[in-house]
């Protein structure tokens, strides 16, 4: 797992901290390297889930659509419903909702 230049990681739930772990074996069985492109910094909703320590983004460029498929659907899966795994345009978006 690698953590992009400038995101700060201070602050980080413990749930989120788990997501991660997860992730980094998911990326890892897929041939993928997992790159965090932001934590609790950065420009995101009012209520974001980003500035209480419970999101994270994950970067997706470089990865095949077919893996990515495959990496998402793993993601969801071994994360369960407390976590919302969402795909946006560069970027998958993890966070720890148990709501």
């Amino acid at each position: 797992m690698k953590i992009k230049k400038d995101v700060s990681v201070l602050g980080l739930q413990p749930e989120i901290v788990v997501a991660l772990l997860v992730a980094s074996s998911v990326y890892h069985q897929h041939g993928a390297e997992l790159v965090v492109t932001s934590g609790v910094e950065g420009k995101h909703g009012n209520h974001s889930h980003h500035y209480k320590g419970l999101a994270v983004d994950l970067r997706i460029r470089d990865i095949r659509r077919e893996v990515l498929e495959k990496i998402i659907n793993d993601l969801m899966v071994s994360l369960g419903d407390q976590y919302q795994v969402v795909v946006e345009a560069n970027h998958i978006h993890c966070e720890f909702d148990p709501a």
